[in-house]
């Protein structure tokens, strides 16, 4: 090889060390991408009984403002469902698709003012928002809005909570209404007996009792709730 060609590999080769060196140099700096979140499957449970609210399902916004607050508070691959707790319990499964469940939620929140009369069978509606859940991958969750008041139901309270300790499932709720007892707790806050469960499970509890009942405002704290959950 000639000196003049020699000259020219020996400086390429040392600018292409030195790229590769750079390029090492660069990766090692690069900060190392954190483990995505766990994905997280919620439902929400609406307590429509006529004790939360004695308005006509037509004229009550609060049920909607909930709702399209826990919508908005989803995140990328979060899965969710609805459910609404009427003389009965109607649920839907639990899906991706944002659309599909605003479409359910609205046919649920149909129900009529006649079904929002007699027992409010909450313990139970847990206990099968639980069963939906436990296959679920990831973090699982329900989030209540209610006022606490159960009545009629099949499952007791230490049930519920022993179920959704055993499927890893937290449960929070938002209570409002009046503090006074119903559904057969003589003396007890129903804040309090829902809070027995979400003690036990590791949720959170809001309560929205203002002094004045127009100023009630649950929406922010639906929020504060999904915000928690996807940390």
């Amino acid at each position: 090889m000639s000196p003049s060609r020699l000259v020219c590999a020996i400086a390429v080769a040392a600018v292409a060390a030195a790229s590769s060196g750079r390029s090492l140099a660069a990766r090692q700096r690069s900060p190392i991408p954190a483990p995505a979140a766990p994905t997280l499957t919620a439902i929400l449970l609406l307590d429509v009984s006529a004790s939360v609210s004695r308005v006509p399902m037509m004229l009550e916004p609060r049920y909607v403002q909930v709702f399209n607050t826990f919508l908005n508070g989803l995140r990328p691959g979060d899965l969710a469902g609805v459910g609404v707790i009427a003389r009965g319990v109607q649920m839907s499964a639990v899906t991706s698709d944002r659309r599909a469940l605003s479409s359910v939620a609205k046919s649920l929140l149909q129900v009529s003012d006649v079904e929002r009369l007699g027992p409010s069978p909450i313990w139970d509606a847990l206990d099968a928002a639980v069963t939906a859940l436990a296959p679920a991958a990831g973090r699982r969750a329900i989030v209540l809005f209610s006022d606490g008041k159960s009545s009629g139901n099949v499952r007791g309270l230490q049930e519920v909570v022993t179920h959704a300790q055993e499927a890893g499932v937290s449960i929070s709720v938002v209570v409002e209404g009046e503090s006074s007892p119903g559904g057969g707790q003589a003396g007890l806050d129903p804040a309090d007996m829902v809070g027995t469960i979400v003690k036990a499970t590791g949720g959170r509890i809001a309560i929205d009792r203002p002094a004045n009942p127009r100023d009630r405002n649950p929406a922010p704290m639906i929020a504060q709730m999904l915000d928690d959950l996807h940390r």
